[in-house]
């Protein structure tokens, strides 16, 4: 017996939920399929490590690992973009209760003065929660798997410090 969450009370009444969430999950998805193209960078540049160096197949003594935020540069651009579309939903959603029958008045003659904001804004808000989430979890596991699956001989060292000095710089 399935049990599905009732997702009406954080909508504007009347609005299609499911179709909402259906591109939400499209656009989620999306995203996280284009981050995964790390993966297509960490497996070219893990491959490059090695090759043939007198007449012996090896890692090479030459070449070390490209640093993790050159692999990671861009990998999650559509997640910002997401989180433009969830804030075009909010503003949707508060735009759908002028329309028609101006749901409005109704929603500001309720006894909860945070009713209207509450179904205007919840859904968009839950989903920024999920993207910062995924992208937060994705960005651990990729550092994770490029500091452990990386040989040491080639790896640079100061990978951290190096993230955060382009974060801040």
């Amino acid at each position: 017996m399935k049990c599905k969450p009732d997702l009406s009370r954080f909508a504007p009444p009347g609005m299609n939920i499911q179709q909402e969430l259906k591109l939400f999950l499209w656009g989620y998805g999306a995203s996280v399929v284009f981050s995964l193209r790390f993966l297509w960078r960490y497996g070219f540049a893990y491959y490059q490590l090695y090759g043939y160096e007198n007449n012996v197949y090896g890692l090479l003594s030459y070449v070390s690992m490209d640093d993790f935020v050159w692999l990671i540069e861009d990998v999650f651009n559509l997640f910002p973009i997401l989180g433009i579309c969830l804030a075009l939903w909010a503003v949707l959603h508060y735009a759908y209760h002028w329309q028609g029958s101006r749901s409005i008045y109704l929603m500001r003659r309720l006894p909860s003065r945070w009713e209207l904001h509450r179904r205007c804004l919840a859904l968009p808000a839950a989903g920024a929660v999920i993207c910062i989430l995924t992208v937060t979890v994705l960005f651990f596991l990729f550092y994770a798997l490029y500091m452990l699956a990386t040989p040491a001989a080639v790896l640079k060292p100061g990978q951290w410090d190096l993230i955060w000095s382009v974060i801040f710089a």
